[in-house]
């Protein structure tokens, strides 16, 4: 997976140089970054699959988490007989942030069996297209910098005396990114 984050600019936000005995885990902090971020604002940074598990479909409206939403993939569901099906005609949408899959213009979701995880909707989300450095979002990429550099300098288990909170600057910088949180 390319992150949004090349190992070049960590390097220079970390002042680290090859030698640095911890360099090995400069990879997996940057991915652990970058999904820091994703969790704290609900989105999807780096194009990934997604899967959304539900007992039924609901009576209106689907609201599809961390987007953004690119493309839906499937949408299965065992239908009231047993059978596995899927639903071809679908609408998605995007307001106010959140992307919104309906059933096609006239139609409505189909009945499901009554049983755990019935319908299963597969999509693809992300904001970034290609090689690192294509994310738009400045902010967002400072962001997972300040997380990088947190992770980097606090990499012990326990900090004695510290209170541990979101950064207020990463928080003012990545806030405006935050999805379906209930506004």
């Amino acid at each position: 997976m390319t992150e949004p984050i090349s190992t070049a600019r960590a390097e220079g936000h970390l002042n680290l140089t090859v030698g640095d005995p911890n360099y090995a885990n400069l990879s997996a902090n940057i991915a652990a970054a970058r999904r820091w971020v994703e969790h704290y604002c609900a989105i999807s940074i780096v194009t990934q699959t997604r899967v959304l598990t539900l007992d039924t479909f609901p009576v209106s409206d689907i609201v599809l988490p961390d987007g953004p939403v690119t493309s839906v993939t499937t949408i299965a569901y065992t239908d009231t007989d047993g059978n596995s099906q899927t639903v071809a005609a679908h609408l998605l949408t995007s307001y106010k942030l959140n992307d919104i899959l309906t059933p096609a213009y006239g139609a409505e979701w189909p009945s499901t069996r009554d049983q755990r995880g019935a319908v299963t909707i597969t999509y693809v989300a992300g904001m970034m297209a290609g090689s690192p450095e294509t994310l738009a979002e400045e902010d967002l990429v400072s962001g997972i910098l300040l997380v990088l550099g947190d992770l980097w300098e606090n990499r012990e288990g326990k900090i004695v005396g510290v209170v541990h909170s979101v950064n207020p600057t990463v928080d003012n910088l990545v806030h405006l990114y935050r999805r379906n949180l209930g506004v």
